[in-house]
């Protein structure tokens, strides 16, 4: 494998990290915001999803708009 290969299984193998890095991370916003109380968003059964009424989800946005 040449070097440009090898970088690139590199740079994917950190990239999987970083992203499971970041999933925990938004859980531990989940369970400090989520008015339900859960441990992982469920976006699909929420009322303050439907809303636009989750502080998660406001405190989430908050944190990308930053980012980009």
């Amino acid at each position: 494998m040449d070097e440009i290969q090898k970088r690139i299984v590199a740079l994917l193998k950190e990239k999987k990290r970083i992203e499971k890095e970041i999933e925990k991370l938004q859980n531990q916003l989940v369970k400090q915001y989520c008015p339900k109380k859960k441990k992982e968003c469920e976006p699909a059964y929420c009322t303050f999803r439907i809303t636009d009424t989750c502080p998660f989800l406001t405190k989430w946005r908050r944190i990308l708009e930053h980012y980009s």
